[in-house]
């Protein structure tokens, strides 16, 4: 991976505050729970992770994505259903269909999906590929059903200044599309034009903190949501709106909500 400076961020990776051992990286610190999710084994190895600055794994990706959704959850619980988060082995899957066998696709990632995915107004997939993670987000896909242009695909990216993420878009759209077919009868043609868009948000200043980037933006979405919205949808967005002086600590924040988390389990199992 590539990285780009940035004057107004210092490095995301200072942990000089904390001075907690590594754990056993075989050792399980917690079972994680959120509704409507089957729950997820933060192991020692995650941990470390974060501790030693490395690049975060799917399990750190998946845990701390509920982990906003729940939050968001207990402080409105009526926003918090409006999104859907897929895990980051979604869309491994996917893409991984999409090049063997496109005929395919949808019969085998069908069974993936356990929702009504035109229920939700946002929908968020962590994407890992050449080891970099990114972030796609489908803003009101019930809308491709009867009017196209207000469905809208955003893309994270916390290293690329330009939008270079078509074929995620393309592979997205059509699943949508041949899953309004499945469960509403409706055929939409491969065709359709559906907007897009590269979010413009702060870039990371190393190699290793994609991860925690996309984890942030999603966190921030979820705070101000319908602002966030109309500014993508308008193609008007600014890296000032992520809340970037919080993320040269989010690597720290994050490893503090996992301690906490594992003390409360700890307290719990005795």
């Amino acid at each position: 991976m590539s990285s780009r400076n940035s004057p107004e961020l210092e490095s995301i990776s200072d942990d000089s505050m904390d001075q907690s051992p590594l754990r056993d990286p075989d050792s399980e610190l917690f079972s994680y729970r959120c509704a409507g999710y089957s729950p997820i084994q933060i192991m020692g190895s995650d941990y470390n992770r974060l501790k030693d600055d490395d690049e975060l794994n799917d399990n750190l990706i998946v845990f701390y994505m509920r982990y906003c959704l729940e939050k968001l959850r207990q402080n409105n619980e009526d926003d918090a259903k409006r999104y859907y988060l897929f895990d980051s082995f979604f869309y491994q899957k996917l893409s991984d269909m999409n090049s063997r066998n496109r005929n395919k696709v949808y019969e085998t990632m069908s069974r993936w999906i356990k929702v009504d995915l035109l229920e939700f107004r946002y929908i968020f997939v962590p994407i890992c590929e050449d080891q970099h993670w990114y972030l796609v987000q489908i803003i009101n896909p019930a809308a491709i059903i009867n009017n196209p242009p207000d469905c809208h695909i955003a893309v994270y990216d916390s290293i690329a200044p330009k939008f270079k993420h078509s074929s995620a878009v393309r592979i997205l759209k059509n699943l949508l599309i041949d899953y309004v077919k499945d469960v509403k009868g409706k055929i939409i043609p491969k065709s359709v034009r559906i907007p897009h868009s590269i979010v413009n948000t702060p870039k990371q200043l190393n190699t290793v903190d994609c991860g925690v980037y996309i984890l942030h933006f999603i966190e921030t979405f979820m705070e101000n949501s319908s602002v966030h919205e109309q500014k993508i949808v308008d193609k008007e967005t600014d890296e000032d709106q992520w809340n970037p002086t919080a993320l040269p600590t989010k690597r720290q924040t994050i490893l503090e909500i996992i301690k906490n988390i594992e003390a409360e389990y700890q307290t719990q199992s005795c």
